[in-house]
């Protein structure tokens, strides 16, 4: 995140944030699966809003050119083992740009969930893709990338010393 996110964060009330972030891949080429995230720990009053605000932001800025927009509206998740905060998720669809090579085949655009979290400590989002759906056109369902956030979360979130 950059100094003006954190800034943002701030204003939207995480106290002191501290900025993480990763890439998760599995397979390669037209197997390829990714799972990133990038969030801040700190202190947190209000998570719902926090990532309310995420939310916002992101569609402030959606649809410009070479970007994301968001499709819909976030809808509220509690999979499995989500404790003690809130999961919002939301299809996302990213613009690759002009697609170069000879895979005329491969999509310039394609869509994605994308999830936010927030807890007293923590907020994140984070996004997955599947080379293969996207590809095929299958529909990635937002239900399955919330199951692996809470994974995600509960693998990333550890106690600061």
């Amino acid at each position: 995140m950059s100094s003006s996110d954190l800034k943002d964060l701030e204003k939207q009330g995480v106290s002191n944030p501290k900025d993480a972030y990763a890439a998760y891949n599995y397979g390669e080429g037209s197997t390829m699966k990714s799972l990133n995230y990038s969030g801040v720990y700190g202190e947190i009053d209000d998570p719902e809003k926090v990532v309310d605000a995420m939310f916002a932001e992101m569609e402030k800025n959606s649809g410009k050119p070479g970007g994301m927009k968001l499709i819909g509206s976030p809808e509220e998740f509690t999979p499995d083992g989500f404790e003690n905060g809130i999961m919002k998720c939301q299809k996302a669809e990213f613009d690759m740009g002009d697609v170069s090579g000879d895979d005329d085949s491969m999509p310039n655009t394609f869509q994605t969930p994308l999830c936010v979290w927030g807890d007293h400590s923590t907020v994140a989002y984070a996004a997955y893709s599947d080379v293969a759906s996207t590809a095929s056109g299958k529909e990635i369902a937002l239900e399955n990338v919330a199951s692996l956030v809470t994974n995600l979360r509960d693998d990333v979130r550890v106690e600061v010393k």
